[in-house]
């Protein structure tokens, strides 16, 4: 399980987004629930595969104290969001003022995430991925941005599985020989390693 926070909704108060790798029995029943930051008995893994990531909006006031609400469905980021992830990270990636999610999943390809303003001035995400070109399929383990080619863009890095064994294998002339070369470049990508995306 990982936390990443960043204010997605420019409201002045830090949003925490949770990435959860297995199921959480105390996430699962909370949809869309009041949640009190003194919570008892978060069970943040119970050996299940295919958990659900959350976004908590943080409505804390000065009368009411520290309030999270679950929006993950609302705003969209409920799109793709069935992977193993690991990690996330926040950082307005296409420079128009909000900020955006990336988010590293160790199985499958990574996400994300756009934060913009709907035709009726609420925040939502959309997955873009892949018309962005940085799905990166590898099994990611982390992820940071920061601007590598001071173009004014941030870049992202993945850290991902890295395999000796799997790239001795994977290029070898008889691995996979009828295969396509599509699905042997994916092969070789899980034992590759780490990513930079400009």
């Amino acid at each position: 399980m990982s936390l990443s926070a960043a204010d997605f909704d420019q409201d002045g108060r830090l949003d925490v987004y949770v990435c959860a790798y297995a199921p959480s029995s105390f996430l699962e029943q909370s949809m869309n629930v009041l949640i009190a930051a003194e919570a008892e008995n978060f069970v943040y893994h119970d050996a299940n595969n295919g958990a659900q990531n959350h976004l908590f909006r943080n409505e804390t006031t000065a009368k009411d104290g520290w309030r999270f609400r679950d929006v993950t469905k609302e705003i969209g980021l409920y799109e793709n969001n069935r992977r193993w992830s690991l990690a996330a990270s926040w950082e307005d990636f296409d420079n128009d003022g909000d900020q955006d999610l990336y988010v590293a999943n160790d199985y499958g390809r990574n996400n994300l995430y756009r934060n913009d303003l709907d035709a009726s001035g609420r925040r939502r995400f959309a997955d873009v991925a892949a018309t962005a070109g940085v799905e990166d399929s590898a099994s990611g383990m982390s992820v940071s941005w920061s601007d590598y080619d001071q173009d004014g863009w941030m870049d992202i890095y993945v850290s991902n599985m890295y395999s000796s064994a799997g790239n001795r294998i994977a290029y070898q002339e008889r691995f996979k020989a009828d295969a396509p070369l599509d699905v042997k470049q994916r092969l070789q990508r899980f034992a590759r390693g780490n990513t930079l995306l400009q």
